[in-house]
């Protein structure tokens, strides 16, 4: 042999074996003609040891018999050895961009068994010799270092061989090609006797330079991993597919599909079976029992995991049982379920997701328009923003909730919490069990309660607003008219505008009030307070208890009361301490008192000279001008401004300028005059006794002058006589 470069040392041959050692003594190749087959080492090695070969080293192989085993020329190296009919052919052809290895039959199969080594220096500036192929009558162990893997410019791969189980047929095992990978095992080839597996190890796409494992395959379980590139062959077209019989102690013997990897974008036909599915143009993966009934029925980048699940919306996720992800972002779990708005999600039992960014969670939940949430069993959210949780719960129109069993919210910005629960108008509260709030703006918390008036309030057991503005507060409230208030226990407000606060208190009259212990207000703009005390009359103020019980309900009379204290003992003993009528008429059953201690009081002066004063005021009859505002009829009084020269004290004056008396206080006015007037009367009483006893002296003596003048002038006249002369 001729060889320009020194580092080859020698090449020896004896008739039937051909040695070839490099310059540290180590034989990088043996050819014998019984194991022609060991030829195809020289492939190898020459690819090992380039770099000690230059470019323009040629070189011819010959055997004993003359013919040529091994040529390198400028366009490639050529392997040749002889067939079963003894012809020479060529076993192994390498090119700059390929790499052709044609092994006939009984090179390939040698009798007694045995197996092949290829073995080379690894790539990356390794210098230990490794084991690149070794076939062995049961096992297959494929090893190439990273420039080995990877030639230079297109070509590709292809290992043949036959059957096992007794097959002559030659088929292929494995096929690399620039944009495929097609593995092929016999039966008894994928599952050898005795346990083993098989390991296919490549350098990573994207630059990676490390040997990740692609594909592990143990007698019990697969394992496929392609990296970067290596998993995303170039154009749409074509897939991996790997199949295998059933395995287990179920008797199955056909092939079924392991695992399909397929780039077909358009899903030529449905799919409806059992199956693991790659779907890389989408890059999605489906598993289980895999549905495909149209293009469309997968989304990008999407997962669906089950039975029959469908991911159809970009970056959806499906798992479960007939599931369905149709939104963008979308996401289903459970059975049933669907979810179809954009970054829904839906959950459980035939859920339903419709709207975007809708949640639904639980059994038969729906969440039907955009930002809507349900959880629960049969909690509907049917409005925009609308929130249902619970039982049979439904948030019906936008902004509600419906919390709790039978929550039903159907007005816009509404709420019901609860139990049988129910809203039916906008912004409406129904909180508690079996609260009703019917009216726009109304609210009804409590057990029982209803709130059927707009901006009406009922809070408490069977508490009822039954009209607009209305507040019915307690236990069994009632506020039916109008703008009235309710408060306590049993208390009702029918008037309008009108208030009954305390115990079943009841006021009947436009604008009036009860308040205290069963009360009644049934006259208009009345007032009622205490114990069982009844307004009846118009306008009219009673407090008290039991009083007496007169007056019209509906219209002014100046004889009705106008203020009444009762002092009654019972409904059929009323009676009244105090009435003040309408036209100013004071009706006191018992004694009226002032305070009048003398330790309350400073500056104090008697009055003087009264009478003269009193003798300026003089007493009138009078009717007031406006019999509207003051009593009508005739009247007895006095003037103010009399009184006021006179007694400027008793005489007030008003906002409007006009005087009046305070006839009260003119009982001292009176009693000074009195008492000044009893002065008089004893002065002239005391006069009149000193008059008297002088004319009784006069009498005294005149009597006895009579007698004198009788005894001493006899003849004269009678003096009495000549006196009535």
């Amino acid at each position: 042999m001729f060889l320009r470069d020194s580092r080859i040392q020698m090449f020896s041959y004896l008739k039937t074996t051909y040695h070839l050692i490099n310059f540290k003594e180590e034989e990088i190749m043996m050819v014998s003609r019984t194991f022609g087959f060991s030829l195809v080492i020289l492939a190898f090695v020459v690819m090992c040891v380039a770099p000690v070969v230059t470019a323009e080293s040629l070189f011819v192989v010959k055997n004993a018999a003359g013919d040529t085993v091994f040529v390198v020329t400028e366009e490639g190296i050529v392997v040749r050895g002889r067939d079963d009919s003894g012809n020479m052919v060529n076993l192994m052809t390498i090119s700059p961009d390929s790499m052709v290895f044609e092994l006939p039959d009984a090179v390939t199969r040698p009798g007694g068994g045995g197996g092949y080594q290829f073995r080379g220096r690894g790539g990356g500036g390794r210098t230990d010799a490794v084991n690149l192929l070794t076939l062995t009558s049961d096992s297959v162990v494929f090893d190439l270092p990273g420039a080995a893997i990877r030639p230079g410019g297109g070509g590709g791969y292809q290992f043949r061989g036959r059957g096992g189980g007794g097959r002559e047929d030659v088929s292929n095992f494995l096929t690399l090609t620039p944009d495929s990978i097609v593995f092929e095992l016999a039966n008894t080839a994928i599952r050898p006797a005795g346990g083993g597996g098989y390991q296919f190890r490549g350098r990573g796409g994207g630059g990676r330079v490390a040997e990740p494992a692609w594909l592990h395959i143990t007698p019990d379980s697969m394992v496929f991993d392609l990296p970067g590139t290596a998993g995303r062959p170039a154009g749409n077209g074509g897939g991996y597919q790997f199949r295998g019989r059933g395995g287990g102690g179920g008797g199955r013997t056909g092939e079924l599909n392991l695992m399909t990897l397929s780039t077909d974008p358009d899903f030529s036909g449905s799919i409806d079976e059992e199956r693991m599915l790659w779907y890389p143009v989408k890059n999605a993966f489906l598993v289980g029992r895999v549905l495909v009934e149209h293009p469309d029925s997968v989304g990008s980048n999407s997962l669906a995991a089950g039975y029959q699940n469908k991911a159809m919306g970009d970056f959806s996720q499906a798992m479960g049982y007939q599931n369905i992800a149709r939104g963008r972002g979308a996401s289903v779990f459970g059975y049933q379920s669907q979810a179809n708005g954009e970054n829904s999600f839906a959950f459980g039992n035939q859920s339903i997701a419709n709207g975007d960014n809708s949640f639904a969670f639980g059994s038969e939940t729906r969440s039907t328009q955009e930002n809507t949430f349900s959880i629960g069993k049969e909690a509907w959210a049917l409005g925009t923003n609308a929130f249902a949780i619970g039982l049979i719960s439904t948030a019906n129109d936008s902004n509600s909730i419906a919390i709790g069993t039978r929550a039903f919210s159907y007005g816009e910005n509404a709420l019901a919490l609860g139990t049988n629960t129910t809203t039916t108008e906008s912004n409406a509260i129904a909180m508690g069990h079996s609260s009703f709030a019917w009216g726009s703006g109304s609210v009804a918390i409590g057990d029982q309660p209803a709130a059927s008036g707009i901006n009406s309030i009922s809070i408490g057991t069977q508490a009822v607003s039954a009209s607009d503005g209305t507040v019915a507060l307690g236990q069994q409230a009632s506020a039916e008219g109008q703008y009235a208030i309710a408060f306590g226990y049993g208390d009702s407000a029918s008037g309008y505008f009108s208030s009954a606060i305390g115990y079943r208190n009841k006021t009947l009259g436009y604008g009036s009030a009860a308040f205290g212990y069963q009360t009644t207000s049934t006259g208009d703009y009345s007032i009622a307070m205490g114990n069982n005390a009844t307004a009846a009359s118009y306008s009219s103020f009673v407090t008290g208890r039991y009083n007496e019980i007169t007056g019209n309900t509906y219209f002014w009379e100046d004889t009705d009361p106008l203020f009444v204290v009762g002092n009654g003992f019972d409904a059929n003993n009323r009676s009244n301490a105090l009435t003040l009528l309408k036209n100013g008429e004071l009706i006191v059953a018992g004694t009226v008192n002032g305070s009048s201690d003398a330790r309350l009081k400073t500056n104090i002066t008697p009055l003087r000279n009264v009478l003269s004063k009193l003798a300026q005021i003089n007493p009138v009859y009078f009717e007031f001008k406006n019999q509207q505002t003051h009593p009508a009829g005739t009247h007895i009084g006095f003037l103010a401004q009399e009184v006021q020269q006179v007694f400027p004290e008793l005489v007030s004056e008003d906002a409007s300028g006009y005087l009046a008396v305070a006839y009260g206080n003119m009982t001292a006015v009176l009693l000074q005059a009195l008492k000044e007037q009893q002065q008089e009367i004893d002065r002239i009483r005391s006069e009149n006794d000193q008059l008297r006893a002088k004319v009784d002296q006069l009498e005294s003596l005149e009597k006895r002058v009579r007698e004198l003048e009788a005894l001493w002038i006899p003849h004269q006249p009678d003096v009495t006589t000549r006196a009535a002369r």
